[in-house]
């Protein structure tokens, strides 16, 4: 069976938002107490989930890597900069919030503020992945 690139980031984007919802159900749900054994929880599973992944996909195409061509390493660096343009962005607003309400954000807050922005900028870098796979670049 011939998996591409674009399966291959369907699956990880699927995975992703899946913990990133389990991620924020355990956080709103928390309350802040506690949060460090849910962030480890969340990757040592995340991790074990796309270690399967890849596992399942390598029997699946018989195959240590899946090829790249010139149009995925374009792919790669729009999905690059994306991820980071959406990183800076949020620890930007961040910082000029703890600026101007510092009493308000509490560390716990904002370890998890920083923690759901690596979330978002994966699930960027995966969305346009996808679409730019989509729009056949």
């Amino acid at each position: 069976m011939k998996l591409n690139r674009e399966k291959y980031t369907w699956a990880e984007l699927i995975i992703t938002l899946l913990f990133f919802g389990y991620f924020i159900s355990l956080t709103f749900q928390s309350e802040g107490e506690n949060s460090i054994s849910i962030y480890m929880e969340i990757v040592i599973l995340y991790t074990a989930a796309i270690i399967i992944m890849t596992l399942v996909t390598m029997m699946i195409t018989k195959s240590k890597k899946i090829g790249t061509d010139e149009r995925d390493k374009a792919i790669e660096t729009k999905a690059n900069r994306n991820a980071y343009v959406s990183v800076l962005s949020v620890i930007n607003v961040l910082l000029i919030a703890l600026l101007f309400a510092e009493q308000l954000l509490q560390p716990t807050v904002i370890f998890s503020i920083l923690f759901a922005t690596l979330f978002l900028a994966h699930i960027v870098h995966l969305g346009t992945r996808v679409y730019y796979y989509k729009a056949g670049i």
